[in-house]
């Protein structure tokens, strides 16, 4: 195998790698060269309209300041001639830009011309302002009209020539813009006719490279094709190998090749170790396998379900609660009972479907108790003795807040006074085993009845109807499997309790 892949210097991808970046940078180096010619037509012609468009605003000004010279030498206002001013600076700014246009000198020359005459025109316009400036001192005097008259009728002369002078410069203007636009269709027209001649050169040389690619590799393929025809028709144990004779192929093809006989050699020897070691054993194994794989994925999915079931009957409860509190109209204890609220909320939907240590279960279950105490007041008191030795234990979420929602709701919920609930913790360092407990001194329930609510919770429609205890017991049965263990006993008018066992060994 090894040469195999040394029989050549170049594989077929390389190959091919070189054969499109040669193509690939003749098709740059051509499209290049006629861009550059391109833009560089493109630019003279934007920069031949740029002059145009200076011309026209040239005239633009210089007839709008020709206007305002008008009812200045009528009026003499302060405003004409701000306006005059404004003109002329504009004037004299696209005036200059026409001197750009470097590679027309007849053109040129007719723009210095312009500007002589503007130079002129200018001369008269200083001279209509010192002899307004007089008549704003004197009266009009015949005298001083008559020298604003002539010079008037000298800027009217001046600005007739320079208009004709404009319309010459625009006509050349639009001579050569014409030209140039027409340059470029032409050479844009020319650019396609020679992109599609590349595109087309480059295709039949990519066609015909292809081509002969493809029936380099084919010959491969069909024999590689044959075989395994052979191969899916059961005649694997007869099958030898693919031998490929007087054709010339690639090295990778070779590879290929050699690579199916020896697939196909290793899967005929596996085969028989297979039939020579006890098939039928191996499947079994495996199906055993699959079985345990599918049971614990079902406990898991199992679990997930009876921890989401537990949110909306808690929500239920909750919420419930704090609406019985608002109804007594404290809304100061309302909105400060609702943020502890909140806070259980954020807890179940984050921690919906995992598990918490044990120490983050009693964090809420103190919010829960702290809401039952601003609802009870003092008819019913709750005491904690924690043992937190074990407290790093992991636990589903929500199972210690049902048990004592259960105590309250069965046990002490309808005591006026006296009520009491006590939660516990505590570990058993030599058998290893933590324990939780929940204890009330409520009515409590018979020993028949006690007996009845143990057989419910092994009833999987109980615990798919019934929220508390049931699904509670579930859910450490299923976390625990059967090293936990779940106990109930009561005296009635003295003590219930539930006690929950589960091993944990600290590190």
């Amino acid at each position: 195998m090894a040469y195999l892949l040394k029989k050549t210097d170049t594989t077929t991808k390389q190959r091919l790698m070189q054969f499109f970046a040669l193509t690939l940078g003749i098709a740059i180096l051509l499209n290049g060269v006629t861009i550059m010619v391109h833009m560089a037509i493109k630019q003279n012609y934007e920069r031949s309209m740029e002059q145009l468009l200076n011309l026209n605003q040239f005239y633009f000004q210089l007839d709008e300041l020709n206007g305002y010279v008008r009812a200045y030498t009528q009026k003499g206002s302060e405003e004409e001639k701000k306006s005059m001013e404004s003109c002329r600076v504009k004037m004299n700014d696209f005036l200059n830009k026409l001197s750009g246009r470097k590679e027309n000198t007849v053109f040129q020359r007719d723009v210095t011309d312009v500007k002589g005459m503007i130079r002129t025109y200018e001369e008269s316009l200083e001279c209509v302002y010192r002899y307004m400036g007089q008549v704003q001192q004197e009266r009009m005097q015949p005298e001083l009209a008559s020298k604003i008259n002539q010079e008037y009728e000298k800027m009217q002369n001046v600005y007739q020539t320079i208009y004709n002078e404009f319309k010459t410069l625009e006509m050349e203007m639009m001579e050569d813009i014409g030209a140039e636009k027409k340059m470029m269709n032409e050479r844009e027209y020319f650019y396609y006719i020679e992109l599609s001649a590349m595109l087309l050169l480059l295709l039949g040389i990519g066609l015909a490279y292809a081509r002969k690619l493809a029936n380099k590799i084919n010959i491969a393929i069909d024999a590689l094709t044959k075989a395994s025809g052979e191969i899916l028709s059961g005649k694997l144990l007869q099958f030898q190998c693919v031998e490929i004779t007087g054709e010339k192929i690639d090295a990778e093809m070779q590879l290929m090749v050699h690579a199916f006989n020896t697939m196909i050699a290793k899967i005929k020897q596996q085969m028989q170790e297979i039939e020579e070691n006890a098939s039928a054993k191996v499947a079994l194994r495996e199906k055993e396998l699959e079985n345990l794989r599918i049971t614990n994925l079902l406990r898991t999915s199992e679990l997930k379900a009876l921890q989401m079931q537990m949110n909306p009957h808690f929500l239920f409860n909750t919420l419930n609660m704090i609406s019985k509190t608002a109804y007594m109209g404290d809304s100061d204890k309302t909105v400060f009972l609702l943020q502890k609220t909140a806070q259980l909320l954020r807890y179940s939907l984050d921690y919906m479907g995992k598990s918490v240590t044990l120490a983050r279960e009693m964090e809420m279950l103190g919010n829960y108790v702290y809401l039952q105490e601003q609802r009870f007041g003092d008819r019913i008191s709750f005491e904690f003795d924690l043992d937190e030795r074990f407290h790093q234990i992991q636990v589903p979420c929500l199972i210690l807040q049902p048990l004592v929602e259960n105590a309250i709701t069965h046990g002490v919920g309808g005591y006026l006074k006296d009520g009491q609930i006590k939660i516990r913790t505590k570990y058993d360092l030599e058998r290893k085993m933590g324990e939780i407990s929940v204890e009330d001194n409520g009515y409590g329930i018979t020993q028949e009845q006690i007996e009845k609510i143990r057989k419910d919770l092994d009833c999987p429609k109980m615990q798919r109807e019934k929220i508390g205890l049931a699904n509670v017991y579930m859910r450490i049965k299923l976390f625990y499997g059967e090293k936990a263990s779940f106990e109930m006993e009561s005296i009635p008018m003295v003590k219930t309790k539930i006690v929950i066992r589960m091993p944990w060994e600290s590190r």
